[in-house]
């Protein structure tokens, strides 16, 4: 069976539980009974949908999660695992009727993306279907917007929280498989430059994205 990884949120109590490797972008009325009957079986007294997708639940035993999900697989996607951080997109054409690009699959694409080594930080990716930017890829580590339903904006070095900075467009109107590899490469460059600990945005803000946008363009081999 799928190996489970969890984090424990250790600021609520009871803590929750992640499960990786699964997401449940969409509850419909027909899942609330099996929701309610696993929920029972396994102690759960919350189901949490977090921002990525992933779900976190109360409640229920570590040892108990590889049976949990077993219950749960008819409503949860297995995902590929994902060495480039968090991934955050919309649920586009899927309810929302300002969507024209394909966010879901484009994430699912970076989601698979190989690097040669561990990243510095742990990052946050964003993919917008429409030019609404529902998930804030301006203040995420890397973002994507849409241009036409084929062609996207590239953004980088973007951070909320208590130092806000708004990112940084290393590239517009790309197609979508120059799209990946750049993003790739961008990872790449950023895995080796980058202090340990060091997020995006204090990495394009010391080194500049001029910096960034010479190394891509030389097609240097960092």
């Amino acid at each position: 069976m799928k190996s489970l990884h969890t984090i424990t949120d250790k600021k609520n109590s009871p803590p929750y539980l992640r499960i990786k490797g699964y997401r449940l972008q969409q509850i419909n009325i027909k899942d609330l009974p099996l929701l309610e009957t696993v929920a029972a079986q396994f102690n759960i007294d919350s189901i949490r949908i977090e921002s990525d997708h992933q779900i976190s639940v109360s409640g229920c035993h570590s040892d108990r999660l590889e049976e949990l999900v077993s219950h749960l697989k008819p409503i949860l996607e297995e995902i590929e695992p994902c060495e480039v951080g968090r991934i955050y997109t919309c649920r586009a054409g899927a309810s929302c009727k300002y969507a024209f690009a394909r966010a879901t699959e484009i994430g699912n694409q970076i989601r698979k993306l190989k690097l040669s080594g561990p990243l510095p930080a742990h990052l946050k990716i964003a993919i917008s279907g429409c030019k609404r930017c529902c998930t804030m890829p301006f203040v995420r580590d890397i973002g994507v917007t849409p241009v036409s339903p084929t062609h996207w904006n590239l953004i980088v070095g973007g951070n909320g929280g208590r130092n806000p900075r708004i990112g940084d467009v290393l590239e517009e109107n790309i197609e979508e498989r120059r799209l990946v590899s750049l993003v790739k490469q961008v990872l790449e460059l950023y895995r080796i430059e980058a202090d340990t600990g060091m997020r995006m945005a204090p990495y394009i803000a010391q080194t500049g994205i001029e910096h960034l946008r010479k190394k891509i363009s030389q097609n240097s081999p960092f």
